[in-house]
């Protein structure tokens, strides 16, 4: 399918695998999808600077940086950020469209359906595109689909003037009179109000005069806030809504002056937000700040798992938003025609952006066309969910293993992609596979792969793919595994193996059916510390008495690594540290588990995010892993003792191993937790050149060993 990107600075048009529906998801092919001038051309202008520019930039991308050349290295944060700043990103988040499938979750969304869709990251500028069920709303009978694909832009207009709960004869400001500016006149126009507009631009001015302001001022040429007092006797405005953008606190001060006693301020647009006190405290003023669609926005179950809000407690969510305003449209309350949009074909929508950029008066907007109404759905075939790359290579007796990475998220391409490029001899990029087709054409691209795609079920078809490293969110780890294993592929799955224990036995079983090679990324135990402290130790005659503390930080309880998405802290990464208590012991023979963790209070911290817990092994070995998220940020992350025979070790961060009471360190200058390592042990055991890095009673003992404490950790 053809899917717009952007890249440095400049709007470009690629084929691109078409995304599969989840079971909350519809898949809708594309009639229109609408530019914003605002939204979209910032994202353009950022992608023009150097990454290294925007860096400097932004202290939080510094903070970033610095923490991935500790950990990477400084070559490869560079390459990865050179990478980063070449690729093409997906774009766009209004459309409208044919329903082509829903997933098994969705009730109200009938395939044939005409629809409008919302979100950035769903509502893309593509051909076909796949949307959560409560970012689509039916498109009303009679209203063209071209208007509907604005169906985001309208939302978040509507929002706004929800927040200002205006009240008929009442009179407002609006300032900004772009797009979102324009409907937001018109929309207050249609709620009985009197509106005034302002904007530095006397042709949106004049245009809002005529679709929906009484009075239009330009900044530049009025006095604006005179002829506001003059027009309200004195009183000021019963409301203002800022939808303008800009760096200045300006517009903020001129509604906080154009107000009256007791009025209301909402900011929907990107402005400069500093409040002088004596206006909020000589009038009382009510300061409110919209948040995009509405109820719903950025709440990952209403967005993603479909849950949505009682009717009778949050009447106006953002979906309700998407249909009201749909609505507004077809019944002409909201009229776009008076704002001229053009609209273009996806093979033009270069042109669409640049047609953006005039100096004089930009546009408010343009619509991207992909086929008349009358061939949607005719030519579902033509969309697939594997594409080609680069042609196939010649099979040779030895070739390297063809990889397909699943999920082209920053952890694998920051740490799996450059070690499987290094190591070109032992493996090969085949494919790479992510939700976000374009994304994964971007990086299948640079990896010179074979194969792009947004499934991996089609592709597991392909002979000549050899393996599959998943990457992916947490909750999808156990059932890609399942199906790579049964379709006779050599699975690299990083942690963790699963999130429950029907999961870890519907792994097991398909192993038992066709025994292909396995492994769970838990890379401690194959980091050159812990090798070499597990070299001192071999020889031991008496038990270990391991202390493991970690320093995990802070993640909020909403974090989707906190939910059911993630499973939680100890599921979630303490797997790691309970596989390198396996590994140091050197047996599984674990005879106890117990298990304490910090009580909640008010403090909003979850149980399982500051534990304690004990392991008796049967040799009498006594690990201790101390997991805590309410410690210091600048202390190193993770810490081990090991006590044994008159020996101490210390490992610190995976940088150094000091042995006290005899026996050599060893010490680097960045943490190295075997991430290279463990591929090139996976790779050779594949090829029969060497024994399983881990066995499956390994792997599943530390992953039920972190059920068990999450359990008890929850229960204390």
């Amino acid at each position: 399918m053809k899917q717009v990107l952007i890249k440095q600075g400049k709007a470009v048009v690629e084929d691109a695998p078409a995304p599969a529906p989840g079971p909350n998801f519809v898949l809708v092919e594309n009639l229109y999808s609408f530019i914003s001038t605002g939204t979209e051309m910032a994202s353009i202008g950022g992608t023009a600077q150097s990454p290294f520019l925007r860096v400097f930039k932004d202290p939080a991308l510094i903070a970033r940086g610095f923490r991935a050349v500790q950990t990477m290295g400084l070559r490869k944060t560079f390459a990865m950020a050179k990478g980063e700043g070449e690729m093409g990103f997906p774009t766009g988040y209004s459309c409208s469209g044919i329903v082509k499938e829903v997933g098994s979750e969705i009730k109200n969304i009938k395939p044939g359906m005409k629809v409008a869709c919302a979100g950035a990251g769903y509502a893309n500028h593509a051909e076909v595109v796949a949307v959560p069920g409560n970012l689509v709303v039916p498109v009303p009978d009679g209203l063209d689909p071209a208007p509907a694909s604005s169906v985001a832009v309208g939302a978040i207009a509507l929002q706004g003037v929800r927040q200002a709960n205006p009240q008929v004869g009442e009179t407002f400001l609006v300032i900004g009179l772009g797009l979102i500016g324009q409907i937001t006149c018109q929309m207050l126009k249609a709620a009985g109000c009197r509106v005034i507009g302002t904007d530095l631009n006397e042709l949106r001015v004049d245009i809002a005069e005529e679709s929906g302001a009484e009075i239009g001022l330009k900044i530049t040429e009025h006095d604006v806030l005179r002829s506001i007092m003059n027009r309200t006797g004195g009183r000021g405005v019963d409301g203002v809504i800022i939808t303008a953008a800009a760096k200045s606190e300006y517009p903020v001060q001129l509604a906080m002056e154009s107000c009256r006693r007791k009025g209301r301020v909402v900011i929907v647009g990107d402005v400069k937000i500093l409040v002088k006190r004596e206006h909020f405290y000589r009038k009382e003023i009510d300061l409110k700040i919209s948040c995009s669609y509405g109820p719903g926005r950025y709440d990952s179950d209403y967005e993603e798992k479909g849950r949505d809000y009682p009717f009778g407690y949050v009447r106006w969510t953002e979906g309700r938003n998407m249909e009201e305003y749909l609505m507004m449209l077809k019944e002409k309350k909201v009229n776009l025609d008076t704002l001229e949009l053009k609209a273009f074909p996806v093979e033009c929508a270069s042109e669409a952006y640049e047609s953006l950029k005039a100096p004089a008066f930009r546009p408010f907007g343009a619509y991207i066309e992909y086929k008349k109404e009358d061939d949607a759905g005719k030519i579902k075939e033509k969309f697939k969910t594997v594409v080609e790359i680069a042609a196939p290579e010649i099979k040779v007796k030895d070739h390297p293993i063809r990889v397909a990475v699943v999920g082209a998220g920053s952890f694998a391409k920051s740490i799996h992609l450059p070690n499987i490029k290094e190591m070109s001899d032992l493996y090969r990029v085949y494919a790479v596979v992510d939700i976000n087709g374009g994304l994964a054409r971007e990086v299948a691209k640079q990896q010179k792969a074979v194969k792009a795609a947004s499934s991996i079920d089609e592709l597991l078809d392909d002979p000549d793919l050899d393996m599959v490293l998943i990457s992916t969110r947490h909750d999808t780890h156990a059932e890609l595994s399942v199906k790579a294993i049964k379709a006779g592929k050599a699975v690299f799955v990083e942690k963790p193996m699963a999130l429950n224990r029907k999961e870890v036995e519907e792994i097991t079983a398909a192993l038992k059916e066709k025994p292909v090679p396995y492994m769970v990324g838990f890379n401690r135990r194959f980091s050159p510390t812990s090798a070499r402290a597990k070299e001192i130790l071999k020889n031991r005659k008496s038990p270990l008495i391991i202390l493991y503390r970690v320093m995990s930080g802070y993640i909020p309880p909403d974090n989707w690594l906190q939910t059911e998405l993630g499973g939680g802290r100890m599921i979630g990464e303490g797997c790691h540290m309970l596989d390198m208590f396996n590994f140091l012991v050197g047996n599984t023979d674990i005879k106890e588990i117990r298990s304490l963790a910090v009580p909640v209070g008010d403090s909003g911290i979850i149980h399982p995010d500051n534990v304690s817990a004990g392991i008796l092994y049967g040799d009498g070995s006594l690990c201790t892993l101390l997991y805590i998220s309410s410690g210091g940020k600048d202390l190193p992350k993770e810490y081990i003792e090991m006590h044994c025979e008159s020996r101490t070790l210390i490992l610190d961060d995976f940088k150094s191993l000091r042995v006290i009471g005899g026996g050599g360190g060893i010490s680097g200058k960045m943490t190295r937790k075997g991430h290279k390592e463990e591929l090139a042990a996976f790779g050779k055991y594949i090829k029969g050149q060497g024994p399983a890095p881990l066995t499956i009673d390994e792997i599943i003992t530390a992953t039920k060993t972190s059920f068990i404490i999450d359990e008890q950790a929850s229960e204390s």
